[in-house]
């Protein structure tokens, strides 16, 4: 396979940084997730907003030899090796020799990123509530058939790694979303999304009795993906890798972390 060859395999994919065995993605300077795409002159461009672009990924290149993808720095030195692109699931994955991290492409169907591809019906308006254990007989239920709400039911609690594992994949996969509310209790009764403006509220907003967190999707992929990367770190000090369903509040950490974006919502 010769340089021409390797590149119809990459391009158009927009590649998402992520660590091994934890699937967390990067954000640059408090932006979105590090995402590469590789074009055909051999340079690298940075599709998301990220707030600066890293020297390590400044162009690529194939060996033929080897067989793998060469990723040049600033000053010429390769900074990573990459495998082809293998299919693993619904995602295709470029694996980096002799680093823990890899390059994936989310889209379960592998759109192109060039292309023009409506959003999912559920997310028109933007907006979506996770919930776990979601019933239309709660008050949370019968607010979102009142108020026309969308609603992805999850399938794991947002108070265990797996939950928020779950919630930060959902995110990934559904880029046309603008504005994420979790939900801890079903018998909520407000709009979590009152008052929410995106081009202004960039802050994970709660209410007194942390029933929910809301967010703009960016900022709220930005403290997922961090919270887990601590999460993973703890859980393999204290031995805990084989425990998907360790417990973990996201609040206390978010006060910890993010308290300077974090605010309890008026009412």
């Amino acid at each position: 396979m010769d340089f021409k060859e390797a590149f119809e395999m990459i391009k158009d994919y927009e590649w998402f940084y992520e660590i091994n065995d934890v699937g967390v993605s990067l954000t640059l300077g408090g932006k979105e997730i590090l995402a590469l795409k590789f074009m055909p002159d051999g340079t690298i461009d940075f599709p998301t907003n990220v707030g600066f672009i890293p020297p390590e990924c400044h162009r690529w290149d194939f060996d033929e030899q080897q067989q793998k993808i060469l990723v040049y720095g600033v000053q010429g030195e390769v900074e990573q090796t990459l495998s082809l692109p293998v299919r693993e699931g619904a995602t295709l994955v470029m694996d980096a020799y002799g680093k823990h991290e890899h390059f994936r492409v989310w889209d379960a169907i592998f759109k192109k990123s060039n292309l023009q591809v409506a959003p999912d019906p559920q997310s028109d308006h933007g907006s979506m509530i996770l919930a776990y254990q979601y019933d239309n007989q709660t008050q949370l239920g019968q607010l979102v058939e009142n108020l026309g709400l969308n609603v992805h039911c999850l399938d794991e609690n947002p108070q265990t790694w797996q939950g928020i594992q779950e919630i930060f994949d959902y995110l990934i996969e559904h880029p046309y979303l603008k504005k994420v509310a979790i939900m801890f209790d079903l018998d909520f009764a407000a709009n979590p999304f009152e008052s929410f403006d995106s081009t202004n509220d960039n802050q994970l907003v709660f209410d007194d009795q942390q029933s929910f967190i809301r967010a703009p999707r960016d900022l709220m992929l930005e403290m997922l993906g961090k919270f887990l990367i601590d999460l993973n770190h703890e859980a393999f000090e204290h031995k805990l890798m084989d425990d998907d369903h360790y417990e973990q509040s996201l609040m206390p950490y978010l006060k910890e972390n993010f308290g300077e974006r974090l605010k309890q919502c008026d009412k």
